[in-house]
């Protein structure tokens, strides 16, 4: 599963400036929300029931704005949907209130998941797809930290032992088909929206101060050398050799995402722009991996607004890194 732009962008941030308070809490919010989701379809992958489909991480732009799906069941007769929740902390759920060390939340989860279902059930309508949405709150915690006495909740939520045994009870259903559950994917996937910038940025942020060198992939360090070695560069921390065209495009990709209101050029690396040991890669990475949108004085190139290891397959250097 593919992080989002958005926790990529915090994450490249955290790395070149130190993040704190809402900034940090929110990095560390989509980080929990990420890991879970992971887990969650690694563990469906493996009972996921023959001739049905697992669709994740799906966004849909409405009338009165986005709505978004951690993770979509398609049956050949039900559409299903999983809100996924990875809380560490102690929850309780009482008379619909949610509590947390004795705050009391301004969310009901359950509520939340009920709209999200009639939204879904508007937007199938409009594909000329009726049905009921099955809704269903997952926590996928491995301790139990969320305690729910509330009898109307029942056969609303998965606990994370329960997630195998439900997709196994759901193999034995015998309904009529209604659809061809590929056909209905196509259909979902093809008005689903993936956003191409971040919807909330990191606040009072100096931005001068943001470190715009390599990031050592070994320890995380900025004290790089970039000239002592011809294929090479090399964390003045750690002693982390990496390759130096690997470690130019990973750092172009970084910083094209922070810099995505920008044009991608030769000086997105301007950290480096005037060092002799990196000036020629720079050039031959822009050249070699990305695709031109303007010539000019200076070129102007198609920012891929991915990171290094989701905008390129197969990736393979003619020097390794050396640890």
């Amino acid at each position: 599963m593919k992080k989002s732009i958005e926790l990529a962008y915090f994450e490249i941030m955290s790395q070149r400036y130190e993040l704190t308070g809402e900034n940090q809490r929110h990095l560390e919010k989509m980080q929990s929300g990420y890991q879970g989701e992971v887990q969650f379809e690694k563990i469906v992958s493996e009972v996921l029931p023959n001739k049905m489909l697992l669709l994740t991480d799906l966004a849909f732009e409405m009338r009165y704005g986005e709505t978004q799906i951690d993770a979509l069941l398609i049956s050949n007769n039900a559409i299903r949907m999983f809100e996924v929740k990875n809380l560490l902390s102690q929850y309780q759920y009482h008379d619909g209130v949610w509590t947390t060390n004795g705050w009391k939340l301004s969310r009901d989860y359950f509520t939340q998941m009920k709209r999200a279902g009639e939204i879904l059930e508007a937007l199938l309508d409009e594909m000329g797809i009726r049905t009921e949405v099955e809704t269903k709150l997952v926590f996928i915690q491995e301790e139990d930290t969320v305690q729910i006495s509330d009898s109307r909740t029942e056969g609303l939520y998965l606990k994370r032992w329960q997630i195998k045994k439900y997709f196994k009870e759901l193999e034995k259903e015998t309904y009529g088909a209604k659809w061809r559950p590929e056909e209905v994917a196509v259909k979902l996937m093809k008005r689903a929206s993936r956003r191409k910038f971040p919807k909330v940025r990191p606040v009072d942020v100096d931005k001068t101060q943001i470190y715009r060198g390599i990031v050592c992939c070994g320890c995380g360090g900025h004290k790089i050398d970039v000239g002592t070695e011809r294929y090479h560069v090399v964390c003045r921390s750690c002693g982390y050799r990496e390759s130096k065209e690997k470690a130019v495009l990973r750092t172009l990709c970084d910083l094209a995402i922070l810099d995505y209101d920008q044009p991608l050029t030769r000086r997105t690396l301007n950290y480096y722009q005037d060092t002799k040991g990196i000036h020629n890669t720079i050039r031959h990475v822009l050249k070699k991996y990305f695709k031109v949108h303007s010539r000019g004085r200076t070129a102007d190139y198609i920012n891929p607004m991915k990171r290094m290891e989701d905008a390129f397959d197969d990736l393979k250097f003619r020097f390794r890194d050396i640890p």
